[in-house]
């Protein structure tokens, strides 16, 4: 085996989003921040910080073009917390989205706001050698 002296930076991504957003969009997925071929996610969260109201439920799903619940289903929405996305590994070999989908119960919701924090690496993409 010969050793990989590159060294890949985590890069991050803070999108915030608020009630606003999905009005009229429950079920359709929202284009949240876009990963660069190569990209593998090795961490996040989708962060509550206003409960949305819909009066019945608010749930949230993090995903991509191929799986909208790769990283996050069934989020509850209406409770002011964070959530760690499940990293699953999976690697990107073009230019993709992440997206956030909002599916609400109820009346549209008139409060709501959080963020989706993205970390990942690209494979190949080296800011430093070591070793």
């Amino acid at each position: 085996m010969k050793k990989n002296y590159l060294r890949q930076s985590t890069l991050n991504v803070i999108q915030d989003f608020d009630f606003s957003d999905f009005v009229g969009k429950s079920g359709v997925a929202q284009l949240a921040v876009e990963v660069p071929g190569g990209a593998v996610a090795v961490g996040g969260q989708l962060v509550v910080d206003t409960a949305f109201n819909s009066g019945v439920s608010d749930t949230f799903k993090v995903g991509d073009s191929a799986a909208d619940n790769r990283y996050g289903a069934a989020i509850n929405g209406q409770a002011e917390a964070a959530t760690d996305l499940t990293i699953t590994g999976h690697s990107y070999s073009a230019q993709d989205n992440v997206t956030l989908t909002w599916t609400g119960a109820g009346a549209a919701p008139t409060a709501g706001a959080g963020r989706l924090i993205m970390q990942y690496v690209v494979a190949g993409r080296a800011h430093c050698t070591q070793g």
